[in-house]
């Protein structure tokens, strides 16, 4: 049972940067992460809150106690809080033209023909980083539509070097496809 879960859960994280990425209404690919991972970071925020409001029982602790526990409590809201409201608003949106990244307070954009650079970073389940002039962008590769950025990419700026990216996803697809899951790519 627990392994079937597993299993599930990985071919769900792994397989939704092969899934079509969805469209705004100017025909902009819009890519955003998993409804799971806000979802998780709102429940732990709603757990963190919980014990925040209901673990304080001042007949069993001291008052330091108390203090810690709420301070501790409260940096846990502000945490998850946070977090879930950055995975909520955050996107990218690419159109034939550039990328755009929104994050909770920031945008940025770079124009594909301004791309000079483009590299893989690991941490949050691995992000391209595409470098240009004016700065970089960093897009998350845990998105819907990816692989159809990634192709799109390909086409608008054939010179670049992207052999990390697309080893990057041959690992994902070996994965996939270790675990029985067929990749349309």
């Amino acid at each position: 049972m627990k392994t079937k879960l597993t299993r599930k859960l990985v071919i769900k994280m792994l397989g939704i940067i092969f899934k079509s990425g969805k469209r705004n209404t100017q025909g902009a690919l819009v890519l955003k992460r998993a409804t799971g991972m806000w979802l998780v970071t709102l429940i732990g925020f709603l757990l963190t809150a919980t014990v925040f409001i209901l673990g304080n029982d001042p007949s069993t602790m001291s008052a330091e106690q108390i203090v810690f526990v709420q301070q501790f409590m409260g940096g846990g809201m502000a945490f998850f809080g946070l977090l879930s409201l950055a995975l909520i608003v955050s996107k990218t949106v690419v159109t034939g033209e550039s990328v755009t990244t929104h994050r909770l307070f920031i945008r940025k954009t770079v124009r594909f023909d301004e791309v000079q650079q483009v590299s893989y970073v690991k941490p949050f389940s691995g992000c391209v980083v595409l470098q240009s002039a004016r700065g970089k962008v960093l897009i998350p590769m845990d998105t819907h539509g990816f692989a159809e950025f990634y192709e799109q990419l390909k086409k608008e700026q054939p010179q670049l070097q992207l052999d990390v990216v697309e080893h990057e996803l041959n690992n994902r697809v070996n994965t996939l496809q270790s675990m029985g899951h067929t990749v349309q790519w």
